[in-house]
């Protein structure tokens, strides 16, 4: 639900067409990773919290480029190996040896910086596994 960038931008290098609208040579188009992830034309109840949708198979009726997180094509962000690499060392570090449950009631509120990020944090409840 929370992409890593809120907004890509690209210049376009020849005259084109995007959906219908017309795009000169030098401008900029932006695509929203953060709106599209939650168009319900691709994705079934789109605010719901639902790691199934992703599972092998589970989204081939979905169109090409519909998710985007780390953008696409031969601009792809140059660090997502590195993020997805990480992101799996950091939960099962965790998940080894702790729980984490959300705070119940906090609201999670965005600061979209070049990155988006959860405004104050993200506080979460840790219980020791063992």
């Amino acid at each position: 639900l929370y992409p890593p960038a809120w907004v890509i931008s690209r210049r376009a290098l020849i005259d084109g067409d995007v959906m219908g609208v017309e795009v000169p040579a030098g401008s900029y188009v932006f695509v929203s990773p953060y709106v599209l992830h939650r168009t319900k034309e691709y994705w079934p109840d789109p605010q719901t919290f639902n790691p199934e949708r992703f599972a092998a198979g589970a989204g081939e009726q979905n169109a090409r480029f519909t998710y985007i997180p780390f953008g696409a094509g031969p601009n792809l962000c140059i660090g997502r190996d590195l993020a997805l690499m990480e992101a799996v060392l950091v939960v099962a570090a965790v998940a080894s040896t702790c729980t984490l449950d959300p705070v119940i009631g906090h609201q999670v509120n965005l600061d979209p910086l070049v990155t988006i990020r959860p405004h104050g944090g993200l506080p979460m409840v840790l219980k020791k596994r063992f």
